[in-house]
């Protein structure tokens, strides 16, 4: 029942109860730059600009419990722009990554799995992916900001669909 709301000037996630009363917010001043928020199950997922992590967090106390990427992954692993991010019914977890033009996807652990994407244009790239989400069947959508297409990939991370290309279909 709480709203959570990320909040980059104030670098905060704020807290709202189920009537809008304020709570505690999590983070101070200097500690991260939060931009995008998910929950799923008792953890809060906060994409940190400042860090180039997802944070996540213990609901029920509100604690920091990990980051991802881990620090023993992969080079490929790093995130360069973190802005949102979605949790599947498995605890997988996807990063848009505008910085790096691409979606990052990490097990309920935080270890790096796969990339969804690369720099480009056309189906299966991405200018600057910055909305996600995954279905019950876990299908992932990503909006493209720049170029304004909407991108369907399955669990597997293989492209389904490609919609929106104003080029082709008009606006």
């Amino acid at each position: 029942g709480n709203l959570y709301i990320t909040d980059t000037e104030r670098e905060q996630v704020m807290i709202y109860g189920p009537d809008l009363t304020p709570k505690e917010p999590i983070g101070t001043k200097g500690e991260m730059k939060p931009c995008g928020v998910t929950v799923a199950g008792n953890s809060l997922y906060v994409t940190d600009l400042k860090n180039h992590q997802v944070r996540i967090y213990s609901l029920p106390d509100r604690k920091l419990v990990r980051s991802i990427p881990r620090t023993d992954d992969k080079p490929e692993a790093r995130l360069y722009s973190p802005v949102n991010v979605a949790v599947d019914a498995q605890g997988m977890v996807y990063v848009c990554d505008p910085g790096s033009f691409c979606v990052r996807v990490y097990d309920a652990e935080g270890k790096y799995l796969r990339t969804l994407g690369s720099q480009g244009l056309g189906p299966g790239k991405f200018a600057r992916p910055r909305g996600i989400a995954v279905d019950r069947e876990g299908r992932v959508y990503v909006v493209d900001a720049a170029t304004q297409k909407i991108q369907l990939f399955d669990r597997e991370g293989r492209l389904l669909i490609f919609l929106g290309d104003p080029t082709i279909s008009g606006p």
